[in-house]
């Protein structure tokens, strides 16, 4: 049976997961959902002014472990407890900041080649 047990946990896996894993999870699903369907904002006009991502907005394996890998580390530096209960408000800031950044990316600029004048 895993236990898993640090300043912040003791119990099961299920728990664990259910506790903090299951909440990293579920905001990087929500960015990655918003980050797709930002893409295919005026996905026809992009692709006829040849500016489109390729694949139709489909991200790719290199695309998404280069923009997760600040977060990745962040959320598992958080959960291992990397420098104490001090720092693990730190790594979650880290983790929440990382994606934020990159969806704050690409809605920007995927808005601004569907809407804006010049790329």
């Amino acid at each position: 049976m895993f236990v898993y047990k640090n300043e912040h946990f003791s119990g099961s896996r299920d728990e664990f997961v259910g506790k903090y894993m299951f909440p990293f999870l579920r905001y990087y699903r929500q960015c990655v959902v918003q980050g797709t369907a930002v893409t295919k904002v005026k996905i026809n006009q992009k692709e006829k002014e040849g500016i489109a991502e390729k694949r139709r907005g489909k991200r790719g394996p290199s695309s998404v472990w280069g923009s997760s890998a600040a977060g990745v580390a962040c959320a598992i530096a958080s959960l291992f407890g990397l420098g104490g209960s001090s720092f693990y408000s730190l790594w979650k800031l880290g983790y929440v900041a990382s994606f934020a950044t990159k969806l704050s990316d690409t809605v920007s600029s995927e808005i601004g080649k569907a809407y804006g004048k010049s790329t």
